[in-house]
């Protein structure tokens, strides 16, 4: 009886994505919290650190018991969406955002309360650049979700499959993006003050802070995965998952090659010549392929 009683409970909060939506983006904060860890600098003992905002916590176990206890939270969730039949597919993706919003914010948490000398650089960065930003996220977050709560039965038939060349180009560019963020800088370790050389500059407004690729990357991810649980979960994919797959294996392996070639280093970027003249190629066989297997998949 308590079995059925905790089952009905849960299936009310699954059935309510709005207060799903706020029981994530709480748990991915707190996630984003413990598994960025302290971000501030070494400092000699007995030196007394600077903040811009002094954090709430600082204790490890803690962090560890609240990053453990949010992940087996959105764990259950998320695999309690997946067997929710009632809930609309068109939620996945927009659960997934919220997640990575909620990572993302509380890894910026970390950033901002961080202990240092002086002024706190990053804190600045991300209060006046970053939170903006992931502002915007969320303001179109928050326009979709309440499109869809307004006119839930608009669209309703629509799904990835339906329009199969623009769902290949978005998991492109968000396998690329994602790719970007999980692969890292990839510049080789020098002394400071000394300059690298690059093949390729690498993005003036990407490279300003590591923050920013976990912000635009972990979005991406999201999307890239809402995408392929809508098509694993309908008919449509046994014609088009396999193509979905390939799509975001060929914007990972994008992302990958433009990390090396804009990695900086000292002398010649071997990497990025082999990249050149191979893996560009070798990419763009691998994209005409993809779009001889759709067009033959549209046509049949």
């Amino acid at each position: 009886m308590c079995a059925m009683k905790n089952e009905s409970r849960f299936a009310s909060v699954l059935g309510a994505p709005v207060r799903l939506q706020v029981f994530l983006l709480v748990t991915g904060l707190f996630a984003g919290w413990a598994l960025t860890g302290d971000k501030s600098s070494r400092l000699p003992e007995g030196t007394r650190p600077d903040y811009l905002v002094s954090p709430l916590m600082s204790n490890p176990v803690v962090d560890a018991v609240l990053g453990f206890g949010a992940v087996l939270f959105i764990a259950a969730v998320l695999f309690g969406v997946l067997r929710f039949q009632e809930l609309d597919r068109r939620w996945y993706s927009l659960l997934l955002v919220t997640l990575a919003i909620g990572g993302y914010l509380g890894h910026a948490a970390r950033i901002v309360t961080a202990g240092g000398i002086g002024v706190n650089l990053g804190a600045i960065f991300v209060l006046c650049v970053e939170l903006p930003m992931i502002g915007v996220v969320a303001a179109v977050l928050a326009v979709r979700t309440s499109r869809l709560l307004r006119a839930p039965d608009t669209g309703a038939e629509q799904h990835p499959a339906g329009a199969p060349l623009r769902s290949q180009v978005h998991l492109v560019v968000s396998g690329a993006f994602a790719a970007w963020w999980l692969v890292g800088d990839l510049s080789a370790n020098v002394s400071p003050g000394a300059r690298l050389d690059y093949l390729v500059p690498p993005l003036p407004v990407v490279s300003l802070t590591p923050a920013i690729d976990v912000l635009v990357g972990s979005v991406a991810l999201a999307l890239a995965s809402g995408t392929l649980l809508v098509t694993a979960t309908t008919s449509a994919r046994s014609r088009w998952l396999g193509q979905f797959l390939s799509a975001l294996a060929l914007g990972a392996v994008l992302g990958f090659f433009f990390r090396v070639l804009t990695a900086g280093g000292i002398g010649a970027n071997i990497g990025g010549g082999l990249v050149l003249l191979l893996g560009l190629p070798l990419l763009v066989a691998a994209a005409g392929a993809l779009a001889w297997r759709t067009t033959r998949l549209l046509r049949a």
